[in-house]
């Protein structure tokens, strides 16, 4: 009986170790979602194409991306397939200005031109609501705190 009663407790015991409650991802037991419980499943990029861009960007801190003319991006909104705002600062300056600028998506390079002043970044991948870009000077993180028509 005694034996019966030790399986019976170690047989509930190995089946309840097994769904156990995940802190990661709030589920019990093994599930697809979830790394933790499964090292085998691994996510790597999300769909980015053209359309991907409408909606507004914040740029990853310390960014200066045209450091030549100590420009800092802020915040990009993109409006359509052609036209965008760019928030930015000069140097250390606290005050923020608003530009409108032109842009293209095209065989991974996204560009912005206005007049006479242009700058592209090469993308390098999405995972959402984070796209990597590259420019000449390093590599840049932007979130997506927007989408289009909101």
């Amino acid at each position: 009986m005694k034996s019966k009663i030790i399986l019976l407790l170690s047989i509930i015991f190995i089946s309840t170790s097994c769904y156990e409650y995940c802190p990661y991802c709030g589920n019990y037991g093994y599930c697809d979602c979830c790394t933790h419980h499964n090292p085998t499943i691994t996510y790597t990029r999300d769909y980015f194409c053209a359309e991907t861009l409408i909606g507004t960007w914040q740029i990853e801190y310390n960014a200066n991306y045209k450091r030549g003319l100590g420009i800092e991006p802020k915040q990009i909104k993109f409006f359509d397939e052609r036209k965008c705002d760019i928030t930015y600062s000069e140097g250390n300056n606290p005050t923020w200005y608003t530009e409108t600028y032109n842009y293209t998506y095209a065989s991974g390079f996204i560009r912005f031109d206005k007049g006479r002043n242009s700058f592209a970044f090469k993308y390098r991948d999405f995972i959402f609501p984070e796209l990597y870009v590259q420019d000449s000077f390093g590599n840049y993180k932007w979130r997506k705190v927007r989408s289009g028509g909101c």
